[in-house]
């Protein structure tokens, strides 16, 4: 497959006598649609489904497709996350990490890389690399806390809450953007995936004060800073104000608001960013706040922009600073009395470790708490987790490193937190 687009891959299967019609269906979608399902059916002769097993069940392997673009200097980066399967929100409270429905597909899988070309119909992207691919030995027990904190999450009846700083290696991403994508979940009765409702009200208030408002996502880590520190930040203005008047005429031209920092919105002047191919999602708000609350649903994009009830959004880039790990905010010295050992470095080991502890409420209801890892001691390679007011006492959100001089494990000093 190497060196052939996706459309000489489909016409070898088509020659051989199999169905045109999946061909046909994709070949009508520009940009959207399932290339893995085309390599599936016309090259390796199989349907595509829904199967709980591997791809290749007999030899353990997993087909993803997936796209790459060029840079401007010739690297290549990935375009997109890698979906490895949907999480089954029943299943996964009873499964192990190694026999889990995650682990199964993604411990062995043929990835077939295909260079993203913006100005091409996505049948004539070309598949530049395939490899059998297993995610490395040393990363392991990184996947493993993560697939524990996804975990221990729907074991506590959040599952509607997946957050990609939860995790470091692998994260729990929802899909859909409208009611049928909702699914019950074991632990809560608020249905998990649903996208977007309490935001839409805050938008639906400030659309009825006379307000519009413009939104990112940022990444602090992404824009130079040393935390990974995710947060949404939002400006609101009155419409009938001189520079309302000004950003009217952003509903012409979405993209250019949001994405370019010459003559772009707030936000992108503020917080540079890219939107190569983005597609902009509109929606118009619900009449009354009561119909947002009861069911409208709706995927936000990193980036947006609300005027008058009309919503545009997309998924931007960061045009960033490089990110500053740990390492290089640590100060150099003897910081003994910063040093934790003994009892005090067992209680942290224990308070930032996975936990599933059976307790009784004071009414006599049984219930299991649980929560996934914290890394111990903190990657200094890495910016650091979101720092908390109580920074240094005895709890398990308190950075513990290992002084890469000493070798020994101590807190993080006043001068290092005030540089985080």
């Amino acid at each position: 497959m190497e060196g052939e687009t996706f459309s000489m891959v489909c016409k070898e299967g088509v020659s051989q006598g199999y169905d045109t019609g999946l061909y046909a269906r994709e070949s009508a979608k520009r940009n959207k649609g399932n290339l893995g399902s085309l390599v599936e059916f016309y090259h390796f002769g199989y349907k595509p489904n829904s199967s709980q097993l591997p791809d290749f069940p007999k030899a353990g392997v997993e087909l993803k497709t997936t796209p790459f673009r060029r840079k401007k200097d010739g690297s290549a980066s990935a375009k997109e996350r890698l979906v490895v399967t949907l999480i089954d929100f029943f299943k996964i409270l009873d499964e192990t990490f190694d026999n889990s429905h995650f682990w199964l597909k993604a411990k062995l899988i043929l990835l077939v890389c295909y260079e993203f070309e913006r100005q091409l119909p996505k049948l004539d992207y070309t598949i530049r690399r395939v490899r059998l691919f297993s995610p490395p030995k040393a990363d392991l027990p990184t996947i493993m806390r993560d697939w524990e904190t996804i975990r221990d999450k729907i074991d506590q009846g959040r599952a509607h809450e997946p957050h990609c700083s939860d995790t470091i290696y692998i994260e729990a991403c929802p899909k859909g953007a409208n009611g049928r994508s909702f699914r019950p979940q074991p632990k809560s009765p608020i249905p998990a995936m649903q996208r977007g409702r309490d935001f839409s009200i805050m938008l639906t208030c400030l659309r009825d004060l006379g307000y519009g408002m413009e939104w990112r996502v940022v990444n602090a880590a992404e824009y130079g800073a040393a935390q990974r520190r995710r947060r949404v930040f939002m400006f609101a203005w009155r419409t009938d104000t001189r520079f309302g008047q000004t950003v009217a005429r952003a509903i012409e031209q979405p993209e250019r608001f949001l994405a370019k920092s010459k003559d772009g919105g707030f936000m992108a002047k503020a917080f540079p960013c890219k939107a190569e191919n983005a597609l902009v999602r509109r929606i118009d708000l619900p009449g009354e706040i009561g119909e947002v609350s009861s069911g409208f649903s709706f995927e936000f994009g990193s980036a947006g922009f609300m005027l008058e009830g009309k919503v545009f959004t997309l998924d931007v880039t960061p045009r960033g600073l490089r990110p500053t790990p740990l390492s290089e905010v640590l100060e150099n010295g003897n910081f003994d009395s910063f040093e934790i050992e003994g009892a005090k470095f067992e209680k942290f080991k224990y308070l930032k470790g996975a936990k599933r502890i059976r307790r009784k409420s004071a009414s006599g209801h049984e219930y299991v708490f649980s929560e996934g890892a914290i890394p111990f001691p903190e990657p200094l390679d890495l910016p650091s987790r979101t720092m908390l007011t109580s920074e240094g006492s005895l709890n398990r959100s308190t950075h513990v490193i290992q002084d890469p001089i000493s070798g020994k494990f101590r807190l993080l000093t006043p001068v290092e937190a005030e540089r985080l």
